[in-house]
């Protein structure tokens, strides 16, 4: 209750979906709940960006006594990337293609716009988008299709095959 979460959570759930490790983003999306206190990270979180990692986490794991929306929305404020997500999470929960693509498209151009710098190497993966983008993926949504300045947003774990090559004699 007294160390910080969020910045491990998002990454840690990112990195496991990233890599299918469903297992792991299983056991990640148990755990936050309404007990845990306000946690900044090193992006200046709001309470806003704590209530929906926790109201998401709550919606996914089918957990009907967790945040509800009226209490995220007050928490969100103004914060417009957040109703974003927010509907974005809402289409992906009632398995709304046509609008998540939409809300997941709006958001990563918010994110473009104003969250990506070229000079800050940790804006190049948009992590709520991402992770969005592979719950949609687990769930079996028809193929999310991004254009590429947009997919470039998404991290991904490309897996190819490897081919050994014989070492020449010599």
């Amino acid at each position: 209750m007294v160390l910080p979460w969020i910045e491990k959570y998002r990454l840690g759930l990112t990195l496991a979906l990233s890599l299918e490790d469903w297992p792991s983003a299983d056991r990640l999306i148990e755990w936050p709940g309404d007990d845990l206190r306000l946690d900044e990270g090193l992006d200046d979180l709001t309470p806003g960006d704590n209530a929906y990692q926790i109201w998401l986490a709550g919606r996914l794991r089918g957990d009907l006594n967790a945040m509800d929306e009226g209490k995220l929305l007050v928490r969100m404020n103004r914060r417009s990337h957040l109703k974003v997500l927010v509907i974005a999470a809402q289409a992906l929960l009632r398995d709304d293609d046509a609008a998540f693509h939409q809300a997941l498209s709006t958001g990563l151009i918010r994110h473009r716009g104003r969250t990506f710098k070229t000079s800050d190497i940790y804006s190049a993966v948009c992590i709520d988008g991402t992770v969005l983008w592979h719950l949609a993926r687990r769930r079996s949504m028809r193929p999310i299709v991004l254009p590429p300045e947009l997919e470039i947003f998404i991290a991904r774990c490309i897996r190819r095959s490897v081919v050994e090559k014989p070492i020449a004699d010599g």
